[in-house]
């Protein structure tokens, strides 16, 4: 028996573990829903808490600032490996997920999208899963449904679950989640605020994953505990006696929490009291979790090896069969189905499948055979998946037909009902951790039987085959998938739990061990012993005398019977015993009293022994009649061959004395066969009687029999007649999303909260918007709020509160700033899946009205017209009398300037012709009319000025003149040209203007001019050839004085260093010393050298000079070569003690002049050898990109030397050789031999190699960068 304090839960350790943690989630309202919580929250309650929002990823958050102005908790922004500390509040940063893991925040980059972005949701499952002590998740005010899979997880890892109530400002999220029913207590903040203070005094309580290893609640029993589990097995029917005391544990004092209770005690006489709490209960134990696509590397593993191999061994045609044990809400079925979808292909439709999916929960079956998930829930869908499996519907997602045909969802409880058989998959994944072990086996053992003999179990990554080893075998050790055995026999298991097989499994647990022996471990050791070393030879038998157990030595005795094996005690014992065993046995069971019989020989190895026996009756708990059998060899018999007269006289009387013993029980015996024959015959009557009456049952079965297939086909003609709606209404669906899709107006489909279920293209065309940003949320939170004003809400509300319809309210709606739309409501009420919907169509008048408007105005305008009109007609009609006497006399006049225009025209240099413009009835110019000319225009077509007038351009030009005139009367842009006639050997000019109405064609005799400009380019050509001329001498005078510049600088270093050779030398003889006369030698030869390698630089000077030099083409690995140039050089590197790298690939072959690309990438590198004293030099060469169609490579050779003067770089490698060198200046340093002789022979071998030449010179450092070309053609 429980001691009374095992009710309280004092097995738990509070010290040492993490802080417990309040995660809160919010969205839209959520800011003023925390503030109210922190503003009632004391300061000190010892929880951390976490508050999860939705916040923009683009813009800083400022929530620390504002809410740290609301508590006097420590507020801070969660950063990277932050660890939590009781009393203060984190908050998520903007554009970052956040996870928890052991007490320590962990930030992440946000996902970018299509991903949908539910960090409530991600925390929530983080913390449930990840932190090892009790949680408390509480889902505030917010749009769409995150939290809600969040409260799920940290429900079943036994945390406290809150939820707002009808006081949040926007209640999508908590609603969401006390739908899914996975909400503890619905209040709101400041309520909230009030019972985390209550459990923050009671951690020790609600910390629950933390329990230590000794404790000894698993291993006691605890009668409050087993009177809860028998209440349950009475209320609902289901046994947890074997499930994992833990788990029920945890949840039992989750919801004694909820009701304030601090002992299982009261929680008993609470459940008896409220009947109801029992169904919570059994809810809360039935551990609903289960998400598409759980544990992706294992469902991808499925998807490559698992199902294949299934399907290898499945012949065509052959039915697919698999069985999701403890299937939830359906995701695990259907993520199977589309899998086998995938990899079947075309081929799905002609194979036979079925995917049974069972659960005890009949809330979970019945959203499994719906079918219909939230965002939230699809989370681990792709959208590939999603688009070909799934349908929208509102914010949900419903599994397509095709693939709910695919699952049958049952309810069916796994231990106790008929399992499935013929079984290609088993799935049972997370539900084996939740049993003991004789449940695990008895559930492993209705797989075995359930699946086909190359069947396979997928088991959850913390499960185990354990003990049913002999039943399946592991296929992979990185994934828990089982093949079947199938040397096991394959059989259904029976019931479990009999006190066998219990007190077996108690016997096996480990007990922890003491380091002082108690007085009762003392007594069992000692009576172990005890019984090992002097208990009799015994068995202990049942009452059809079969062996259940031996004890002692008892081969004396018993031995086993040729044939088949048997433990019979009939067929075991000698056959000097069987009859005097039976007997025993017989009078032990009817006199309940112990039997026996001594004296009894038996011959064994030819020798005679005598054997007493002895039948003692035993009971046990359940009534099982058995029967302990004590054997004991007695002395020598008491009559033997030499014994006296009196002896033999007692031997007869006891031999009397036995044969009257052996007829009473023969007489005794005979009685009891003849009651037994009576009871017989009694029985056979009954067995008759039976048999009449089981006769008739099965005819009443088979009546039923009938009447349930008429009944299955009357099913099966509804199940047709259903499933003919179910796609009248898929096919009703789809044509009224085609209606709402072609609509122009703007149209929406909002429920009786204003909330956005359905909205058209057109919709989000006006209104700017998309179908993220509008669905779920209400209608006047729309874009920038536009339709947030106090008239529409009015016909909104009226019409939510019983108005019907609304016809042609106008009203005027801000669509975007600084536009505005006239917009007219049309609205109904629709009754759509039992649910008051409204329907919402904005038609756009704008442009009716202005149209409206602008013909109102028109109509104004032209009233107030007419009737200036008709005053000034009156008015006018004299003034043109007037007008008409003064026209006469200015057409007179006219007439006359006519001619004395005419006569101006005459006298120009220029023939000039005026068209007007003719156009076609779409006002597109098409030809053109003479309307004024001059003499000499008419003289170029040999006709009078009256002849010419009123001629069409198309009548006096050719097609490409009258094209030219259309052009510019169009484009409004002159234009000229100069035409060379060859008939009369002049040129003649030709301008062609647009003027208001026509165009004006203008022809000059430029012959002369023409003349002049060809003669003035001729002058031009001159003058140019002499600038050039001059330009080259001025570059030969600069060429001669760089050429002298450098030869003296090389004459001057050439007689210091034979000068020093020669001073050296005329010392040798006066050294007195071998050691200085080495030291003078090694000055002369280093000196040598410094003139060798000078004149080596002039004579290649001069070969470049001269262009001596000469390309020899060959293929090569030119990164061999300059590999093995600079493993020459590493006795100098060594020498300067630079850092020295150098990178390249280990083939880039070419063909060029192998021995130039070594001199150019020697004299760089000894250069950079030579004026370098600190730092490194580094030698790259790489492809580099085409030029033109020529492949081309890269040689890039830098150091970190004192750099090389600007105006040597200019000088020498800016301009190009003996052409442009630019004049010597004064102001230059005097050259050095070894630097521009350098230069020179580097740029010349580019050039020669082809190649371009580039660098880039500092204080800091020299880098050269050559380009030259791969092959030579």
């Amino acid at each position: 028996m429980a001691k009374e304090e095992n009710t309280h839960y004092t097995n738990l350790e509070p010290h040492d573990r993490p802080v417990p943690v309040v995660a809160i989630g919010g969205s839209a309202g959520g800011q003023k829903a925390i503030s109210e919580l922190l503003e009632h929250l004391p300061p000190s309650t010892g929880l951390a808490f976490v508050y999860i929002q939705h916040l923009s990823p683009t813009h800083d958050s400022r929530l620390p600032e504002i809410l740290s102005k609301l508590t006097p908790m420590p507020v801070a922004e969660a950063e990277p490996l932050m660890h939590v500390k009781p009393d203060h509040l984190y908050i998520i940063p903007p554009n970052r997920d956040m996870e928890i893991v052991d007490g320590v925040l962990v930030l992440m980059p946000r996902k970018p999208r299509p991903h949908i972005h539910l960090p409530i949701d991600q925390f929530f499952i983080s913390l449930s899963e990840r932190q090892k002590d009790g949680a408390i998740g509480i889902v505030l005010s917010g749009m769409a449904s995150d939290g809600t899979l969040g409260l799920q997880a940290i429900k079943v890892a036994g945390g406290i679950t809150f939820a707002q109530d009808e006081t949040a400002e926007y209640p999508s999220m908590p609603e969401s989640a006390i739908r899914e029913g996975v909400v503890d207590m619905v209040l709101s903040p400041k309520e909230i605020a009030s019972e985390l203070n209550r459990l923050s005094k009671h951690t020790d309580i609600f910390q629950l994953t933390q329990e230590t290893e000794d404790s000894k609640q698993e291993d006691e029993p605890d009668k409050d505990l087993d009177k809860i589990l028998m209440f349950l097995k009475t209320t609902v029917g289901m046994d947890f006696g074997h499930y994992k005391k833990s788990t029920i544990r945890r949840r039992i004092i989750r919801r004694m929490l909820l009701f304030k209770l601090e002992k299982l005690s009261q929680y008993v006489e609470y459940i008896k009291l409220h009947p109801g709490e029992a169904a919570t209960l059994y809810d809360d134990l039935l551990i609903n979790v289960t998400s598409f696509f759980r544990d992706e590397q294992t469902m991808v593993y499925v998807r490559k090896q698992v199902i294949p191999s299934v399907l290898k061994n499945k012949a065509p045609g052959e039915a697919i069969r698999f069985w999701v044990a403890g299937c939830s809400t359906g995701q695990e079925a259907y993520s199977l189905a589309m899998l086998l979808t995938e990899i079947l292909g075309d081929r799905v439709t002609s194979t036979p499948i079925q995917i049974f999916a069972t659960d005890l929960s009949e809330t979970a079956i019945a959203k499994a055979r719906l079918g219909v998930y939230t965002k939230s829930e699809m989370k681990d869908v792709s959208d590939q998946r999603l688009a070909r499996f799934f349908t929208k519907i509102d914010d949900h997602y419903r599994i397509n037909k095709s693939l709910r045909d695919l699952c049958v969802f049952a309810q069916h409880n796994l231990l106790s009902d008929p399992p499935f058989s013929r079984i290609d998959l088993v799935s049972c994944r997370n539900l084996l951790i939740y049993l003991d072990d004789i449940l695990q086996k008895k559930a492993l053992a209705t797989f075995h039987y359930a699946l086909t003999p190359d069947g396979v179990l997928l088991l959850g990554k913390s499960e185990s085959v354990g003990t049913a080893s002999s039943h399946f075998t592991q296929t992979d050790k990185d994934f828990k998938v089982f093949a079947r055995k199938n040397r096991t026999l394959a059989r259904i298991p029976g019931n479990i739990g009999s006190p066998d097989e219990i007190n077996y499994t108690d016997a096996r647990r480990s007990v922890k061990n003491e380091e002082v022996l108690s007085a009762a471990q003392l007594d069992k050791l000692v009576d172990n012993w005890l019984l090992s070393n002097f208990v009799p030879p015994s068995i202990i038998v049942d009452q059809d005398m079969e062996i259940l157990q031996f004890r002692g030595s008892t081969s004396l005795f018993l031995e086993p019977a040729p044939g088949k094996a048997s433990l019979n005690l009939s067929k075991m014992a000698r056959p000097g015993l069987v009859l005097e065993l039976r007997n025993a046995i017989h009078k032990a069971r009817k006199t309940s009293q112990p039997a026996g019989k001594s004296g009894l020989e038996i011959v064994v190895a030819d020798e005679t022994r005598y054997v007493s026996i002895k039948a003692i009756p035993l009971t046990n708990p359940d009534n099982q009649q058995l029967f302990l059998i004590l054997f004991e060899e007695t002395k020598d018999h008491p009559v033997q061959a030499g014994i006296s007269t009196e002896d033999a006289d007692k031997r007869v009387l006891m031999l009397e004395a036995e044969l009257a013993a052996l007829r009473q029980d023969m007489h005794s015996i005979i009685e009891e066969q003849e009651a037994s024959n009576e009871e017989l015959q009694s029985a056979n009557e009954e067995i008759l009687s039976s048999n009449e009456e089981l006769q008739s049952i099965n005819e009443e079965l088979e009546t039923s029999k009938e009447e349930i297939e008429s009944a299955n086909e009357e099913l099966q003609t509804i199940n047709q007649e259903l499933q003919i709606r179910n796609d009248q209404l898929t096919e009703s669906y789809n044509y009224s999303e085609a209606i709402l899709s072609t609509i122009n107006e703007a149209t929406l489909v909002v429920d009786e909260q204003l909330r956005i279920k359905v909205a058209n293209r057109a919709f989000y065309k006006v209104f700017q918007t998309n179908e993220a940003n509008t669905e779920s949320s209400t209608i006047y939170e729309l874009g920038n709020r536009q339709l947030d004003f106090e008239e529409f809400r009015n016909i909104m509300h009226g019409l939510v509160h019983g108005g019907s319809s609304i016809s042609g309210y106008e009203v005027k709606i801000m669509v975007r700033p600084e536009e505005e739309r006239v917009m007219r409501i049309h609205a109904r009420r629709v009754l759509l899946s039992r649910r008051q919907t409204i329907l919402l169509v904005f038609e756009d008048i704008t442009e009716h009205r202005k149209a409206q408007k602008l013909a109102q105005e028109r109509q104004e305008f032209q009233e107030t017209l007419n009737e200036r009109l008709n005053q000034r007609v009156e008015e006018r009609t004299a003034d043109l009398k007037t007008a008409y006497a003064r026209l006469e006399l200015v057409n007179a006049e006219l007439g006359r300037t006519a001619e004395s225009l005419q006569a101006v025209l005459d006298s120009s240099p220029a023939s000039i012709g005026f068209f007007k413009t003719v156009y076609d009835e779409h006002s597109v110019p098409v030809d053109f009319v003479l309307i004024v000319c001059n003499r000499k225009f008419a003289h170029v077509f040999g006709k009078d000025v009256s002849a010419l007038t009123e001629k069409t351009a198309s009548q006096l030009y050719p097609v490409e003149r009258v094209d030219i005139m259309l052009k510019v009367a169009i484009s409004q842009v002159g234009h000229y040209e100069e035409i060379f006639s060859e008939q009369e050997k002049k040129w003649v000019g030709v301008s062609i203007t647009r003027h208001d109405h026509g165009i004006a064609i203008t022809e000059l005799d430029i012959n002369t001019l023409k003349h002049a400009r060809l003669e003035q380019d001729e002058l031009m050509h001159r003058l140019n050839d002499s600038y050039e001329l001059i330009e080259s001498l001025s570059a030969l005078k600069e060429y001669v004085h760089h050429r002298g510049s450098i030869l003296r600088s090389a004459f001057h270093d050439l007689r210091s260093s034979f000068g020093i050779i020669s001073g050296a030398a005329s010392l040798l003889n006066l050294m007195e010393t071998e050691d200085d006369r080495r030291k003078n030698l090694e000055m002369i030869q280093r000196n040598l050298r410094v003139v060798a390698a000078m004149m080596n630089q002039l004579l290649d000077f001069a070969r470049l000079e001269t262009g001596e030099e000469e390309l020899e083409i060959s293929s090569f690995n030119v990164s061999e070569t300059l590999r093995n140039l600079i493993e020459s050089l590493k006795s100098a590197i060594s020498a300067k003690r630079l850092s020295f790298d150098y990178d390249g690939p280990a083939e880039l072959p070419i063909e060029s002049d192998a021995p130039k690309i070594a001199r150019l990438a020697q004299n760089l590198i000894t250069n950079a050898l030579k004026y370098t004293e600190t730092g490194h030099i580094k030698v790259e060469w790489t492809d580099a990109e085409l030029m033109g169609d020529r492949p081309q490579w890269r040689l890039v050779i830098s150091d970190t030397g004192s750099g090389i003067p600007g105006w040597l770089v200019d000088r020498v490698i800016e301009n190009d050789g003996n052409d442009n060198l630019r004049e010597t200046s004064v102001e230059d340093p005097p050259l050095k031999m070894d630097d521009s002789v350098g230069l020179f022979i580097v740029k010349q071998l580019v050039r020669i190699l082809g190649g371009k030449l580039q660098v880039e010179t500092s204080s800091s450092g020299t880098r050269f960068d050559i380009l030259l070309p791969k092959n030579h053609q």
